[in-house]
């Protein structure tokens, strides 16, 4: 599934300019909402914007999930987005508000800015979906499962807003993709995903300023992620030779900065360098979709409440060594990525394990004396299905 018309724009500083780039790309200020993660209110992010977007324009309502509306001219309309795990029941109660406000406020045509990680522009993407009156009145008889499913089958029935996506960390390529991530109930945990055709942001605007408040394990498992998307494009049955070209370009130019940006965190050209890194990353999984790595990392994320990107990371070099298995060529590429020269999968995989110890995470391998189940399972999901044969 390719991206249709997502204009990109690698516009460093541009969070502190927003309401120009508004202006000059003809969004209308006055039906601007802002969805933001939930630390941009004590990071001071969300009172710049809304004193941004209250010098361009005269502001409306402004909107806290759980607050009350007012109509004063001191705020502006901002919604925050709940923080942790992306379940259906959080996707919902945050749409239902938003859409309940855009109808109050007799928005029929609102622009949604979504600034945050990948659970926040995921999010983003279901409530740009904005049901009529009678429409919203329609989901909330169903329950939390069946209010999902209409969704997803449903949702071009739905009023499509314009939506533009603006990435706080560098690495889930969210904004880049039209897929998002949302989990089953609490008890179940299972990981479902929202897509469509139309479900890509209109734009994407990628700003390596917003980044730079990421703590070190923030950086690490989000750079980590990144560096999944390329190696699951790489070793990706789905994948082109110009995707897999791509694919190692961009994990060299990963594993070479990662290490020197954790050890300078508040370096700029390296905080740069990752945000296009991770956004050139999430372009590719757009075109080959993610694989075994991504298929591997789900149940730790649901079972151990391990972050994505370091679930992720702790099968990468487990992952490498079977693809080595796979396909000759993957020997080779890998040790491109790494300049190394491993002599086998075995000696790749010790080399790959180091490199991440080095940075704090601990790598898994598979049952070798017997079938292991949890390779199994992988394989026969969607993501895993799209492995090397």
């Amino acid at each position: 599934m390719q991206a249709r018309n997502l204009a990109v724009h690698l516009s460093p500083g541009i969070s502190r300019h927003l309401a120009g780039w508004l202006s000059e790309h003809d969004y209308p200020i006055d039906r601007c909402w802002l969805l933001l993660y939930p630390q941009a209110v004590d990071q001071g992010l969300a009172e710049s914007l809304r004193l941004q977007l209250l010098d361009a324009q005269t502001p409306c309502e402004a909107l806290y999930p759980g607050a009350t509306v007012t109509t004063s001219p001191e705020v502006y309309p901002i919604a925050i987005a709940p923080d942790g795990l992306l379940t259906i029941e959080k996707a919902r109660a945050c749409c239902e508000l938003i859409w309940s406000h855009w109808h109050e406020a007799a928005i029929d045509d609102p622009v949604l800015i979504a600034i945050g990680g990948g659970s926040v522009m995921d999010l983003a993407k279901l409530v740009r979906w904005f049901p009529s009156i009678d429409q919203c009145e329609h989901l909330e008889t169903l329950h939390h499962a069946a209010w999902f499913d209409r969704m997803l089958e449903g949702h071009e029935r739905f009023k499509r807003c314009s939506l533009i996506l603006m990435p706080t960390t560098s690495g889930t390529g969210s904004e880049a993709t039209a897929y998002a991530t949302v989990w089953g109930s609490t008890l179940q945990r299972e990981k479902l995903s929202f897509t469509g055709a139309a479900c890509y942001a209109d734009a994407a605007l990628i700003d390596y300023e917003l980044t730079l408040a990421c703590p070190y394990s923030l950086t690490r498992d989000c750079g980590l992620d990144a560096l999944s998307h390329a190696l699951d494009a790489l070793w990706n049955r789905r994948a082109e030779k110009t995707d897999r070209d791509k694919a190692i370009q961009i994990a060299s130019h990963i594993v070479a900065i990662l290490p020197e940006l954790l050890e300078n965190l508040h370096d700029r050209p390296l905080r740069k360098a990752m945000s296009e890194a991770a956004h050139e990353a999430g372009h590719l999984i757009a075109h080959t979709q993610t694989s075994l790595i991504h298929a591997l990392s789900y149940p730790l994320t649901s079972e151990e409440d391990l972050a994505h990107g370091l679930a992720c990371a702790q099968w990468i070099a487990a992952v490498a060594g079977l693809a080595c298995e796979r396909h000759p060529q993957m020997l080779h590429d890998l040790n491109k990525i790494w300049a190394i020269k491993a002599d086998d999968g075995d000696a790749l995989m010790r080399s790959l394990s180091a490199w991440l110890n080095n940075m704090g995470v601990a790598s898994r391998q598979f049952n070798k004396c017997a079938p292991d189940l949890r390779l199994q399972d992988a394989l026969n999901q969607t993501r895993g299905k799209n492995f090397l044969p």
